[in-house]
């Protein structure tokens, strides 16, 4: 048996491309150290000074996690952390509101840009509660009345738009409710704080009739490999981000559905998903012949053509805006995809339950927030139906 089971985790720069977090884990079956390698995806970040700031956070992550009794020979990503979380953390509630907020952001399973934006909400929240010494105070005695406190701080003297006040509010919620999980709190002190109301954002607006034949028409003849990349959001309501990730072993053409890996950094929903695929969609992705392909390949690489290399979020989106925006002249955002197809769906019949399914929502509520048709389809219902005082 060895001294120790496990070796300080280092962060290894073997060079500019490739950076991993190494450690070595004594396996008692064969009474030898293993070498295991964490990379997380992270080795798609260009910004070197947020590449290094991500991969000590997950340094520090994984050493948390060894300290837990992490074994990473027999469970790779420490399906067992969650008990063990609730059983080691109960002083937690005995922490700093400034030490659970950055502990729960470092902790929180999430994208890496989530991750990001989540930190910087946190430092908004801190920053904003050491005035009155929020901060500082024991998380456990943290009640809503403080947040509030907070958060009109945040409003006021920093100057925040109400879709950002709403954003670091939603993520603070979010937090908390970590906090929760682990214990600290009952109920989540935040429940019940409201969002600003916001300006329509052309974000979440669909294309009308006009707009959609004229980009299926331009699209369809001049960038058909980048149509079909388009199309794929549209019939599937998956993020654009969450496209570029997929595999062709994802795609299952028996049952005609696409698998989401919940471990990918990219993809938002962290639970098991599987993603049904239109009839007319999975015709194109016939035509492309992905059996005859190596199953390992992303489904849109260079060009938006099937290859080894996954492609980078800006190549869509810009040339979204070159093509879309600039030649056509149709000013709506790429997403604006997803929420046509989501109206589409509520206009052709199908109920909302099936669609907030579908987009993987876990609210009408949300749902709502992307299909225009629906809402209307609420009205005409209210003004139309059969009821007398």
């Amino acid at each position: 048996m060895a001294s120790k089971l496990y070796s300080t985790p280092i962060i290894v720069r073997s060079d500019s491309n490739d950076w991993y977090v190494f450690f070595r884990y004594w396996n008692q079956e064969t009474s030898k150290y293993h070498s295991i390698k964490c990379k997380e995806n992270l080795n798609r970040i260009k910004d070197l000074p947020e590449k290094e700031a991500e991969f000590k956070a997950l340094r520090e992550a994984r050493e948390l996690w060894l300290k837990m009794g992490w074994n990473p020979l027999t469970d790779r990503k420490f399906e067992a952390r969650r008990q063990v979380e609730v059983n080691s953390f109960a002083h937690i509630r005995e922490w700093t509101v400034e030490k659970c907020l950055m502990h729960a952001v470092a902790n929180k399973k999430m994208a890496i840009k989530s991750r990001y934006d989540y930190k910087k909400s946190a430092e908004y929240f801190i920053a904003a509660a050491r005035p009155m010494y929020i901060h500082a105070m024991l998380m456990k005695d943290l009640e809503k009345r403080h947040i509030k406190t907070v958060f009109n701080n945040l409003l006021h003297d920093f100057n925040l738009s109400n879709k950002n006040y709403n954003k670091r509010l939603e993520h603070i919620k979010s937090l908390l409710s970590e906090l929760v999980d682990w214990e600290v709190f009952t109920v989540n002190p935040a429940f019940g704080l409201k969002n600003l109301p916001e300006e329509e954002t052309h974000k979440f607006l669909p294309l009308d009739q006009e707009e959609r034949v004229k980009l299926r028409e331009y699209l369809y003849l001049e960038h058909y490999q980048f149509y079909i990349y388009c199309i794929t959001i549209y019939y599937t309501g998956i993020r654009p981000d969450e496209i570029l990730s997929l595999r062709i072993k994802d795609l299952d053409f028996k049952t005609s559905t696409l698998h989401l890996d919940p471990f990918s950094n990219v993809v938002k929903n962290k639970k098991e998903r599987r993603k049904a695929v239109h009839s007319k969609l999975l015709r194109f992705y016939e035509e492309m012949e992905l059996n005859k392909l190596n199953p390992n390949w992303y489904i849109f690489s260079k060009d938006f053509k099937p290859g080894p290399v996954k492609l980078h979020r800006k190549i869509a989106t810009g040339l979204w805006k070159k093509l879309i925006w600039e030649e056509l002249g149709i000013e709506k955002y790429m997403y604006g995809l997803k929420h046509t197809g989501a109206d589409d769906l509520i206009a052709a019949g199908v109920s909302e339950d099936y669609v907030k399914d579908h987009l993987g929502h876990s609210s009408k509520f949300m749902t709502r927030r992307y299909t225009q048709k629906g809402i209307e389809a609420s009205k005409k219902a209210v003004i139309s139906s059969n009821i007398e005082f």
